[in-house]
């Protein structure tokens, strides 16, 4: 590992994440972590990979997929599960699995007593109880004020963002559930702290993730309908607004930073539950730096602003100015997305400018994306800026490249599965280049894609306008 990476890496935290690091680094030697249950489970599917797992860690299937299978989400969702064609029957296997997880999995085994699994399985089994008549709810109530307290010795203070705000759902939610106002306090303190420094002016979660703005945007929606504090209908209102900035006229969210198709519910289903909060009047200034035109045929999204929040980028990529551009209701220019968080080539690639609609110099990312979910130097605003211009004709694009001396440069745009090269034309100056890309499609499912790549060199500064119609 390169010292001067970590450095430029950890320069950005805040003092109270590097304390809980150290921290729960203690914590993982003081504390035991018993293995946990490894008999054959039934068969499930994630992330669009199905698998008969071996135990609750199956370690020859991806960590996420293991964290989805300690989620519980298929417990609400008729589409994940196994149900029986019986009604009590179904319940009963449901049941059965949910007491296998509580003799398989003893107190701070890994990965199921992660804290953030630990969160999305404390709401689930809540809104499962509500829902369901269980047999033996006494023992499963007793796991669950296991799994909170255990929750609020470990909140993810190390982490910050989306990750918190899942603790201080579950600890909301199983508050109210158990009856335990110091739990249900804890979980509103942070959200009443986190809300306002994690939603933008424009009602756009700070991470500046599509997906992750959905899936907090859905439980804005779930924590207004089950606690009915006005907080949460505040944001509710707040985040349907960055909602609709976000979401392409195909009714898909767009792909900036980690987002991918099938994880959070589709932006249709939550914005139509949101209506009965009303609409707000949003702040003016503090804005996410995404851009929405919309002209004719043609709708603009591009992401202008910051890569994410400065002191947790975890799901940030090397994208700044990247766009998509959707015609008649198509997308024919698109990111790659993201399919994988796991360290390697295809997690590098997803993430790196060369992945994006935007400029690439000298073969640089723009920011310096490394790992799996770090980022050490930053965009800098006086190496490159963009500006866009939709008409109805099409799309003009300008960008200034700052500095000094001479540079290779690489213009590129992405087209989509499904759409040909003749669909549109793009002019630009360089030598074009057309070279063949793998696009998201889902987690774990790629596409093949075309990439428009002009190469240049030139001397900086200058100036590349382009244009697409």
């Amino acid at each position: 590992m390169s010292i001067g990476r970590l450095v430029r890496t950890v320069r950005y935290l805040k003092l109270r994440q590097i304390w809980f690091q150290v921290w729960r680094r203690v914590q993982r030697v003081i504390e035991p972590h018993p293995r946990c249950g490894d008999g054959e489970l039934p068969e499930f599917t994630f992330l669009n990979v199905t698998a008969k797992p071996q135990g609750w860690n199956d370690e020859s299937l991806e960590l996420l997929w293991r964290y989805n299978l300690h989620y519980f989400d298929w417990l609400n969702n008729v589409a994940l599960t196994q149900r029986r064609r019986d009604a009590e029957c179904a319940e009963r296997y449901e049941e059965d699995i949910v007491l296998r997880w509580i003799d398989d999995n003893p107190r701070g085994s890994f990965p199921g007593w992660d804290p953030y699994p630990t969160s999305l399985r404390i709401i689930n089994w809540v809104k499962w109880l509500s829902s369901s008549r269980v047999e033996h709810v006494e023992r499963v109530d007793s796991s669950l004020k296991e799994q909170v307290l255990y929750l609020r010795s470990h909140l993810e203070y190390h982490l910050l963002a989306n990750h918190l705000l899942a603790n201080a759902k579950a600890l909301v939610f199983a508050g109210k559930y158990l009856d335990r106002r110091d739990l249900y306090e804890k979980g509103m303190s942070i959200y009443r702290k986190q809300l306002p420094e994690q939603t933008c002016g424009d009602g756009v979660n700070f991470e500046r993730s599509p997906m992750y703005h959905a899936i907090i945007f859905e439980d804005m929606l779930d924590l207004a309908e089950y606690s009915g504090e006005d907080l949460f209908k505040e944001y509710a209102a707040k985040m349907r607004e960055g909602m609709l900035l976000l979401t392409g006229p195909d009714g898909k969210i767009a792909k900036f930073n980690d987002s991918a198709e099938g994880i959070a519910r589709q932006p249709t289903e939550m914005l139509a539950r949101a209506e009965k909060f009303g609409c707000i009047e949003m702040e003016k200034g503090r804005g996410s730096g995404f851009l929405r035109q919309e002209s004719g045929n043609y709708v603009l999204l591009a992401k202008c602003g910051e890569i994410g929040p400065s002191y947790q980028p975890g799901h940030a990529h090397a994208d700044t100015y990247s766009f998509e551009l959707w015609k008649s209701g198509k997308k024919v220019i698109g990111d790659t997305g993201c399919s994988t968080y796991i360290p390697g080539p295809i997690r590098s690639y997803e993430r790196s400018t060369r992945a994006h609609n935007t400029v690439v110099i000298d073969g640089r990312n723009s920011s310096e994306v490394w790992a799996s979910h770090r980022v050490g130097r930053r965009f800098g605003k006086k190496s490159h800026r963009r500006e866009f211009e939709l008409t109805e004709g099409g799309l003009k694009g300008v960008d200034s490249l700052g500095g000094s001396g001479e540079h290779d440069v690489e213009v590129r745009f992405h087209l989509p599965p499904g759409v040909a090269k003749d669909e549109l034309i793009i002019e630009c100056p360089g030598k074009l280049k057309w070279e063949e890309c793998e696009i998201a499609e889902g987690w774990n499912v790629r596409k093949p894609g075309l990439c428009a790549v002009y190469s240049l060199r030139r001397s900086f500064p200058t100036t590349i306008e382009w244009n697409i119609k």
